[in-house]
């Protein structure tokens, strides 16, 4: 999966949330709570799935994208062009700055969420 289209976007997001064990709702508020990550919240799933969102997931035209989807990014002038491991190119409406801030915080969500869960593997 490459990316997920907003009219599908929170719902197939909720069911892979919910397979972990968490809530989108209660999700976000727990990265707005720890990271201060106000905007743009990057959804870590499982190694094979970390959702990129190229705007606030309430607006119309989110689309997520899966950051282990990605060969290569880039630039032009206020978008940004990703093409995929499978070798679709797709443009997207989003600054390379922008995606790739929302690229770090995702791999500091997906840190913590890993240790989070080799804790719990332990105790």
């Amino acid at each position: 999966m490459n990316y997920i289209l907003k009219h599908d976007g929170i719902r197939i997001i909720n069911k892979m949330l919910n397979k972990r064990i968490r809530d989108f709702y209660v999700y976000n508020r727990l990265i707005k709570k720890h990271f201060n990550i106000k905007t743009n919240i990057p959804i870590f799933i499982s190694n094979d799935v970390l959702l990129l969102p190229t705007k606030s997931y309430k607006a119309y035209d989110c689309i997520w994208v899966n950051y282990y989807e990605i060969k290569d990014m880039l630039k032009d002038e206020k978008k940004t062009i990703i093409r995929f491991k499978n070798g679709e190119v797709k443009v997207f409406d989003i600054k390379i700055g922008k995606l790739k801030r929302i690229i770090r915080d995702a791999l500091i969500i997906k840190e913590y969420f890993m240790n989070f869960e080799c804790e719990s593997v332990i105790n």
